[in-house]
């Protein structure tokens, strides 16, 4: 064998030997990392904190979640960037209003320790109507767009009740159910008994 011959032999092995040391190189820095990697995912919370969160599209906000005095509450926005809805932790339960696509107030749902209810609200954002539960059963009220109540439908512990008021809230007719069978009366605004049976 020449000189030249085991010069080019040696430079053969040489480069399969730097061949081999770059694999082993690169399996022993994979060895390391990645229990280093995993463990440090391991130890990660997987919970985004943050004291106000925005989702956006488009450049506007169309939902927000945030902290209250009361807890949580999330708003959410129409396209337009309208407020339409927004779910949020109050005093005695939690309360979800809801908003037309101009923005005005138009129903509440709302919770209170022993029951629950919601409001109905015309476009000038004025109650018009609320339906809400008590002890004795459900109620209904029905309001004119003064705000004055004008009917109202409830359940008591001998049956159920109606009572009609006139424009300004006055009680003029009462219907509802006692234990030995139905009520009716008429009344003028000022209370007087026009008419009583039985």
């Amino acid at each position: 064998m020449t000189l030249e011959d085991r010069v080019t032999q040696l430079e053969g092995e040489l480069a399969s030997l730097r061949r081999r040391n770059g694999a082993l190189v690169a399996f022993a820095l994979i060895a390391l990392t990645v229990p280093a990697i995993l463990a440090f995912r391991e130890g990660q919370e997987k919970v985004i904190r943050a004291e106000r969160f925005e989702v956006v599209q488009d450049g506007k906000t169309v939902a927000e979640l945030s902290a209250s005095v009361y807890g949580g509450r999330l708003k959410i926005y129409n396209k337009e960037g309208k407020f339409v809805a927004f779910l949020r932790a109050l005093p005695d339960g939690g309360g979800l209003s809801i908003h037309n696509k101009e923005g005005k107030f138009v129903a509440f749902l709302w919770a209170h320790p022993d029951s629950g209810g919601l409001d109905i609200f015309n476009n000038d954002e004025k109650a018009v109507a609320t339906l809400w539960a008590h002890p004795d059963g459900g109620g209904l009220g029905i309001l004119n767009k003064d705000g004055k109540a004008v009917a109202a439908l409830w359940a008591y512990p001998d049956g159920g009740g109606l009572g009609i008021s006139n424009k300004d809230g006055k009680p003029v007719a009462g219907l509802w159910a006692a234990s030995d069978g139905g009520r009716l009366e008429l009344t003028s605004p000022d209370g007087r008994v026009r008419f009583k049976a039985p």
